[in-house]
């Protein structure tokens, strides 16, 4: 005759199965994504937040660009706030960890790169918006410092960004269009 189980069995057969149970539901069944998946992601989404940015910032470059300057002053006010939202998605792009040492350095100098040149895109936009308040020499100057630091480091950026591609074997073509 069989005797009953007591309560410590009964404990550690509970503690075995919840844990069998924890333990396959956190076992991942899809295989890590290789370097290439993982530079795709983020390439695809840093080129998508760069292109929120500039859309939202585009009318207030057109504007300045053919000297409509209240209606600059107008736009740049309205989406000040947007702009700096942007940023801070963009700035929250998690570059991946990835196995080639080379290609994951080239990305987070991209990432820096880039972060830095919409950073100062913004505070670009910032300053003409005080600049239109209070005209001064130094806030026409600090304008012009950031925009050509922008350029700069928006070529900085992609470069590095196309550079880790090729260090991971993925060609421009491939690249620009986002995906194997």
């Amino acid at each position: 005759m069989k005797q009953p189980l007591n309560w410590k069995q009964i404990i550690f057969g509970l503690i075995i199965g919840i844990s069998t149970i924890i333990f396959i539901a956190h076992c991942d069944s899809t295989p890590p994504k290789s370097d290439k998946e993982l530079y795709f992601t983020f390439y695809n989404d840093i080129v998508a937040r760069m292109n929120d940015f500039d859309n939202k910032i585009k009318p207030f470059q057109n504007a300045v660009a053919v000297k409509e300057h209240l209606e600059a002053i107008n736009i740049a006010s309205s989406i000040e706030d947007d702009v700096t939202q942007l940023w801070s998605k963009l700035q929250g792009v998690s570059v991946p960890d990835l196995q080639n040492k080379t290609a994951q350095k080239e990305l987070d100098q991209a990432k820096e790169y880039l972060s830095d040149a919409y950073f100062n895109k913004s505070q670009a936009l910032k300053a003409f918006v005080e600049y239109s308040k209070k005209p001064s020499p130094y806030l026409m100057a600090k304008i012009t410092k950031d925009s050509n630091q922008t350029q700069t480091l928006m070529l900085g950026g992609s470069a590095k960004l196309i550079a880790a591609g090729g260090e991971l074997g993925l060609s421009i073509d491939q690249i620009k269009k986002g995906s194997l």
